[in-house]
């Protein structure tokens, strides 16, 4: 924030100085444009320094930017419901749930047996739902699992998928097997990189880091095809490798701070 501010500062004395030498020169063209061209620096730096300080306004231009490209997006979602659930409930599933008038949508019943069941929802979302009964699996409780495979959709359209669809349907799927407990998981795979990504490298201080992980497949010390991997966690550093020579190479660079930078540039991670 104290760069921000001094860079601000500076800028406003540019400006002050500039204008009050445009005025002296009557707006002359050769001091006008060296003036303007002085000032593209001043924007792009102030820009970055405020992308990187102000997270309103960096999630503001993440917002405008997903909103022109518009990029795909991968999703995933897994529901699990646990408790005292009827062994009946895939044939009221079917019945009570995946019908054309109460879900107002298109569907299509691919595969249906006692113990599951999988359904196209308007002709994109496919689910499998499968029962497993308790007496089966010497569990305390029966587990209803519905699961959404990995399908893609634009940013711009989901959340209106998530809002119109998917929960509607899981509310309606939940009310019916009134479980006493339920859990549910939403994995996203950003086919670009991952805006969140800047926040939590450039924006949280160390001690609002529980843990992360970021594992590396390195190629760079390697003579052969085979890749060393190199695992970061809070707290820990995992080499694994198969020359001591490139133990030592990475003990030095991972570990005594002396990296290779020009190695390093070309790792490519797993986060």
């Amino acid at each position: 924030m104290i760069h921000l501010i001094l860079l601000l500062l500076i800028f406003l004395f540019y400006l002050f100085f500039g204008i009050k030498e445009l005025s002296a020169s009557q707006f002359k063209s050769p001091f006008f444009f060296a003036f303007l061209s002085g000032i593209i620096p001043y924007i792009y730096s102030f820009y970055s320094l405020l992308m990187k300080h102000n997270l309103k306004f960096y999630f503001f231009i993440m917002r405008i930017s997903n909103r022109i490209k518009n990029p795909t997006i991968k999703w995933n979602i897994n529901v699990r419901y646990n408790g005292k659930i009827n062994e009946n409930i895939i044939q009221s599933l079917e019945t009570e749930v995946f019908n054309e008038q109460n879900l107002n949508l298109s569907v299509k019943i691919m595969n249906k047996t006692n113990q599951s069941i999988n359904v196209v929802v308007n002709e994109t979302l496919n689910l499998y739902i499968n029962y497993v009964n308790s007496s089966f699996c010497n569990t305390e409780k029966d587990e209803v699992i519905v699961n959404f495979p990995t399908f893609e959709i634009s940013c711009n359209n989901s959340q209106k998928k998530l809002n119109k669809e998917i929960i509607p349907l899981i509310n309606k799927i939940k009310s019916l097997i009134q479980p006493e407990s339920s859990s549910y998981t939403l994995n996203i795979d950003f086919i670009r990189k991952n805006p969140f990504y800047t926040v939590f490298i450039d924006h949280l201080r160390l001690d609002q880091i529980d843990d992360f992980s970021v594992n590396l497949n390195l190629d760079t010390y390697s003579i052969d095809d085979k890749k060393d991997r190199v695992s970061i966690n809070k707290n820990k550093i995992h080499i694994i490798t198969d020359t001591t020579n490139n133990l030592k190479e990475l003990a030095k660079d991972f570990i005594f701070l002396s990296p290779d930078l020009s190695k390093l540039l070309q790792c490519k991670g797993e986060h």
